[in-house]
């Protein structure tokens, strides 16, 4: 069991390209921050031994992207962009950092909405097909609201992590290493000359995945036959910046699901 976990983890580490001498020196001391997460957030991943433990995956509400950037503000993100920018860095992108959180709020609401529709719709009565489908409309959006929608955005992007971690201390953020991808959105026009090029920005954590030991692998895996597990995961983000699980709860699915008919 040992040595299949040191090895699905060194697999993990080594596809991230994270020496093992970080990983020592991130577990010494504190962690910087730790941050709860759901089934929603860290979904399970492909690598799968029973006796190793499992990984999770990021998954994102929206993708963690940063529109309309200038050459001057890619610059100030150690992002070089030569000539026309067409190639800034892109084939092997650029090392820097993101805030990461989780937005609750606008989640809540598309929820708590999803429900109202459900309530409003009613129970249908015998033969009522068109009531019937509606309701099942409106099941199917609660279901994918609270089941499958992850709340995970990005809320900033740098170059350095205690810049971010200072301006997002709040105790509901991570910042992670990630890999930033930077591609040119605009062109001037030939009657606007004046006008500057635009850029988009892609981030991608690293590492891409984050490996759950054995002992909570079956929270995380579905070993039940249902479709869906449900679980809490907590994540820490250690001395040297690198993000680890540290916990894993297994959870119930809502109330509400298992009243509705």
């Amino acid at each position: 069991m040992k040595r299949g976990w040191m090895v699905l983890s060194a697999l993990v580490l080594v596809a991230s390209g994270v020496p093992l001498v970080q990983v020592a020196r991130d577990r010494a001391g504190a962690p910087r921050a730790t941050l709860v997460l759901s089934h929603r957030e860290l979904m399970p991943g492909w690598n799968h031994d029973e006796n190793s433990g499992v990984t999770v995956n990021w998954s994102w509400a929206t993708v963690p992207r940063v529109d309309s950037l200038t050459r001057g503000q890619l610059d100030s993100l150690g992002i070089h962009c030569p000539g026309s920018g067409d190639d800034c860095d892109s084939r092997q992108g650029t090392r820097g950092w993101i805030a990461v959180g989780l937005d609750t709020v606008a989640w809540q609401r598309s929820v708590d909405a999803a429900r109202h529709k459900l309530d409003s719709v009613g129970t249908p009565a015998p033969g009522d097909s068109v009531t019937k489908r509606h309701r099942d409309e409106a099941l199917a959006s609660l279901s994918q609201l609270e089941f499958y929608t992850s709340r995970l955005r990005m809320d900033g992007v740098g170059r350095d992590p205690a810049t971010l971690a200072a301006t997002w201390n709040d105790g509901k953020h991570l910042i992670l290493p990630a890999r930033l991808w930077t591609y040119r959105l605009t062109y001037p026009r030939q009657d606007h000359p004046e006008e500057v090029p635009l850029f988009s920005l892609n981030a991608t954590p690293l590492p891409g995945e984050l490996y759950v030991p054995v002992e909570w692998a079956a929270a995380v895996t579905d070993t039940t036959g249902r479709r869906q597990q449900f679980y809490a995961v907590t994540v820490v983000v250690g001395r040297g910046w690198l993000p680890r699980v540290v916990e894993v709860q297994q959870g119930a699915a809502p109330e509400w699901s298992a009243k509705v008919p």
